[in-house]
């Protein structure tokens, strides 16, 4: 739950030299930053490289401004230093968000891996499938544990089978996308999510 802002702050420290920025995006990776394809698409035709569209999304979000108000300021300035500034964005204060929301990311990570099985038991209870089915389910889709965790959640909000969230994965689209289709919301999803974690949490330490 944390992808979104953490992508997104890692993005703009890439734009003033303060992180590594991965030029292998595409349309399809634009739902990160809530762009859909037809604006991906018109910013492309309009000259602009993925690149410059990606970072000027990043600022545009965390300004709360429109993407081509940032873009057309880069045009003008050249320096993607000097845009971020121009919007109010502190540069400062990014770093030390970013440094705490990576070891955040980096925790959660560690819980993921250590706790494996546990986590895994848990979700098969919350999803009221056996163990067997399960595996069967994430093994067949390549699901790491916590796209498996995603899934079974927007399955229980939105009354759905897990198999039926997990298929349309495969076919492509985002847990986002997933979600908001089947009419649950961001709020809705993070709170029960949470709440899972709690949950993992109070059976691995008892």
């Amino acid at each position: 739950m944390l992808k979104i802002k953490t992508l997104l702050v890692a993005l703009c420290f890439s734009i003033m030299g303060l992180g590594t920025f991965t030029t292998n995006v595409s349309a399809h990776d634009s739902v990160h930053f809530q762009m859909n394809e037809a604006e991906y698409q018109s910013l492309i035709e309009q000259g602009y490289s993925k690149k410059d569209i990606f970072r000027a999304k990043g600022i545009a979000h965390l300004a709360k401004k429109d993407i081509g108000d940032v873009l057309d300021h880069y045009q003008k300035s050249g320096s993607w230093e000097k845009t971020a500034a121009h919007f109010g964005i502190d540069v400062k204060k990014l770093k030390a968000k970013h440094k705490k929301m990576k070891a955040k990311h980096e925790k959660m990570k560690k819980f993921y891996m250590e706790n494996k099985e546990e986590i895994f038991a848990y979700i098969a209870g919350y999803s009221a499938i056996s163990q067997e089915e399960l595996r069967k389910i994430q093994v067949e889709n390549s699901l790491k544990t916590h796209h498996l965790m995603k899934a079974a959640v927007i399955a229980k909000l939105s009354n759905s089978a897990l198999v039926d969230v997990v298929n349309e994965h495969k076919a492509g689209k985002k847990f986002y996308e997933i979600a908001q289709n089947r009419n649950v919301k961001k709020a809705e999803f993070r709170k029960e999510l949470k709440r899972i974690h709690s949950k993992i949490k109070e059976s691995i330490n008892s």
